[in-house]
């Protein structure tokens, strides 16, 4: 089973591959989202969501906490609640803007990875495929290990 989940992940890595961009455009967004500095004018209008896939990792039946939100503002308290329990170890670490991937079309669809002390959690950013500025969503999604630190 461990060998099938790698082998679709490595898959998935290089279908993937094509639609990372490293120049970082977009950056300021991840430093808001990271920092907790998020207010309603970064969000679309309506639409909005927000996964926390954090409760079981080692089991990929476990279900998510999946919350949709008409407004902003209670995505922003839910949000900031779940990243102000964590006690996340320096900033965030391999940040990947992507473009138009194979497995869904996405003008933006932005990734970083941050670790506390012994797990690391993926963070998404949902761009909004209209005007890329504006969060559609946010994802997180714990990792059952805890990964090295990378440069990019």
């Amino acid at each position: 089973m461990k060998k099938l989940i790698f082998i679709f992940a490595m898959v998935t890595l290089s279908l993937s591959a094509n639609a990372q961009c490293e120049t970082r455009i977009h950056e300021a967004t991840a430093k808001k989202v990271f920092n907790l500095s998020l207010n309603q004018s970064d969000f679309s209008e309506s639409g909005l969501f927000m996964t926390l896939d954090t409760i079981n990792s080692h089991d990929i039946n476990a279900p998510s906490s999946y919350f949709e939100y008409g407004s902003a503002e209670p995505l922003i308290k839910g949000f900031t609640k779940f990243m102000e329990s964590k006690k996340f170890e320096g900033g965030y670490f391999n940040y990947y803007e992507l473009f138009d991937n194979y497995l869904y079309r996405s003008p933006l669809h932005q990734s970083f990875m941050v670790n506390d002390k012994t797990n690391t959690y993926r963070i998404e950013i949902w761009n909004n495929a209209k005007d890329i500025t504006k969060i559609d969503g946010i994802t997180v999604a714990k990792y059952p290990m805890k990964l090295a630190r990378t440069p990019y």
